[in-house]
């Protein structure tokens, strides 16, 4: 990733700078502490939230619910994989960001059966948030990389925090308006998105086009064809020795 990194650099614009001055990685770690913080948060409350928008439904119809919520999750993940084939993973990101902010805010206010679903929708766009924030905040970290991994993966203890505070809200409060919390988070987890394309578009998109690094360069595979043909030689040359001696 370093050398890529370097190596790219007169398309990509990559600047060797200080762990201090990486600010698009720091700006990822904020959304994915917030963004894993509201996730873990609305799938401990789901069914609580099921129940509550629904009297009439039991605990274990709420699970039932729970449980097609993640298959929607699934099936938002496999959807998010292929259409990062034709588009670019920043604007998937911000696609994906505004259908949980849509959603969540919507299921809010809302009662019965549409409450419900508009919280299953939220599943479903959280589908590729966690690895899209992951991939793109280590983009031109060169000798970076490694440490810039291990505070994205710290992030997720935000699954620690935002809980017990939405549980806070619902005895105070409601389910219903104690979604705000994962709201606020996602919030702040919106914000990467609307920066990475207003202020990395050029440089991410250049990331993404260089071969530095994945495909074998002319010069390299030509190299690699000489060694494979003096090791051939080296080879039969040992033949013709032994046969020479017997």
């Amino acid at each position: 990733m370093a050398d890529q990194s370097e190596r790219a650099a007169d398309n990509t614009g990559f600047v060797d700078k200080p762990l201090r001055h990486q600010y698009t990685l720091f700006w990822g770690v904020a959304a994915q502490f917030c963004y894993v913080g509201s996730q873990v948060a609305i799938a401990g409350y789901f069914i609580h939230y099921c129940v509550e928008v629904k009297p009439s439904l039991s605990s274990a119809d709420g699970a039932n619910l729970l449980a097609v919520a993640q298959a929607l999750f699934a099936i938002g993940r496999f959807v998010a994989a292929f259409m990062m084939k034709y588009i670019r993973p920043r604007i998937i990101l911000f696609v994906y960001m505004t259908g949980i902010i849509i959603f969540i805010v919507a299921a809010i206010p809302t009662s019965g059966n549409a409450a419900i679903a508009m919280l299953s929708m939220v599943l479903f766009f959280e589908s590729c948030i966690f690895p899209t924030i992951f991939t793109l905040s280590l983009r031109g970290l060169g000798r970076h990389t490694k440490r810039g991994a291990s505070f994205l993966v710290a992030s997720v203890s935000g699954g620690a925090v935002f809980p017990p505070i939405l549980g806070a809200v619902v005895d105070a409060r409601s389910t219903r308006v104690a979604m705000s919390v994962p709201l606020a988070g996602f919030l702040v987890a919106y914000s990467f998105p609307i920066y990475l394309n207003l202020c990395k578009a050029q440089e991410l998109d250049a990331f993404n086009e260089t071969s530095i690094g994945i495909e074998s360069s002319a010069e390299t595979s030509s190299i690699k064809d000489a060694e494979k043909f003096t090791g051939k030689e080296m080879e039969s040359g040992k033949v013709e020795r032994v046969n020479s001696r017997s």
